[in-house]
């Protein structure tokens, strides 16, 4: 079975055209290999440079607070409160709330109007 050309082209021109673009595609292949490291010489310079400033920072950050825990806390003088006494339960009656909205206003109106009163 053999490959049917166009009768301007010859066997060998096929094979040249097809050499031509292997060639093409491994000049491609070499410069993306050469940008690849170029790039990765970059970043790991660049980490370099950043290991180095968070490693200053950390040791000024240890020393400070080795220098702050080294100076002696004083102690404040604790005054004795007294003991609370215990809140007094309310009875039933006490805690109990009037029944409706209207009863709660009422009761609530007549404590003002007493306060008001002693006020006076």
């Amino acid at each position: 079975m053999e490959k049917k050309l166009p009768k301007n082209r010859t066997v060998a021109e096929d094979n040249s055209l097809l050499h031509r673009a292997g060639e093409i595609m491994s000049g491609i292949g070499t410069q993306m290999m050469d940008v690849k490291d170029k790039v990765a010489e970059a970043v790991s310079t660049e980490f370099k440079v950043v290991k180095k400033a968070v490693e200053k920072r950390l040791a000024k950050s240890k020393k400070a607070a080795t220098a702050r825990s080294k100076k002696p806390t004083k102690k404040k003088a604790t005054t004795k409160k007294p003991a609370r006494s215990k809140p007094v339960k309310k009875t039933a009656s006490e805690t109990k709330r009037p029944a409706n909205k209207f009863q709660r206003k009422a009761k609530k109106a007549a404590k003002k109007s007493a306060s008001n009163r002693l006020k006076k």
